[in-house]
């Protein structure tokens, strides 16, 4: 075969494997999310090196009230967690952006900025909640697990298809980049879990679980008047309102169902 055709059709044969293996992939979702490939002390160290990143590029904000307290209300919920052993910390990063992030092995983050939108501790409650949630039920974890194992079976492929020819190493960075976008942010199902599973245990720790439907209506007051302050927030969160219909729909069924 003439060396152009055969690099064409290993490219064509490139393309429809791998398209086929994503499909496949994405197809048996329960079956990746089952695949666990690091240790708990491997996700606490992957864990460690990010929140030193984070810490690095944000600073700590460091408050005698706001600190304590943050704390607190962190140590308070999680005992009601799936993983109440992890070395869980509960820091507030030197940022006036609205939000708050979980990184793998227990490390939590409150920023600066959200301090200023909660009016109790009921709301802050449900923050700091449902951020234990992403890590509790292995969210981050299992979207790393996913994104090897779409990368390990591509490899896999490309060199089984094109034996090593120079194309793969251009093929794998598409691939990659492929990855990365198809892995950014959480899922919805993700974060509509974290807001169930926080609700649950901020209520089981004795906080309102009604802080929670009012802090997003907070963030949704807030929007409406200075939108730019939480662009990052609500591009990456699902729509509050089908969020709050989710957590009181739990409280219905809770506290006026029985």
């Amino acid at each position: 075969m003439v060396k152009g055709v055969s690099h064409v059709v290993n490219v064509r044969r490139l393309r429809i494997a791998a398209v086929l293996l994503l499909s496949l992939f994405l197809g048996f979702a329960p079956a990746a999310d089952a695949l666990q490939l690091f240790s708990v002390d491997q996700e606490i160290a992957i864990g460690q090196d990010t929140a030193e990143q984070m810490e690095a590029e944000y600073g700590l904000y460091h408050d005698r009230h706001w600190g304590p307290l943050v704390e607190q209300i962190g140590r308070s919920i999680v005992p009601h967690s799936r993983r109440p052993d992890l070395p869980y910390q509960f820091r507030i990063l030197d940022s006036d952006q609205i939000n708050a992030v979980a990184i793998p092995g227990g490390f939590v983050y409150v920023y600066r900025g959200l301090l200023d939108a909660v009016n109790d501790n009921n709301e802050l409650a449900a923050v700091i909640a449902h951020e234990i949630a992403h890590v509790a039920n292995r969210h981050s974890m299992r979207r790393l697990e996913r994104n090897l194992g779409i990368q390990l079976g591509l490899t896999f492929v490309f060199r089984l298809l094109l034996r090593n020819e120079p194309s793969v190493g251009a093929w794998q960075q598409v691939s990659n980049v492929g990855v990365h976008l198809l892995n950014q942010g959480y899922s919805r199902e993700d974060e509509f879990d974290a807001d169930l599973t926080g609700v649950k245990m901020m209520t089981a720790a004795g906080y309102d679980p009604y802080g929670m439907i009012r802090f997003f209506q907070t963030l949704q007051d807030m929007h409406r008047r200075e939108p730019s302050r939480l662009e990052v927030f609500f591009s990456t969160h699902p729509p509050h309102s089908d969020r709050i219909d989710q957590v009181q729909t739990w409280i219905d069924q809770e506290y006026h169902g029985r």
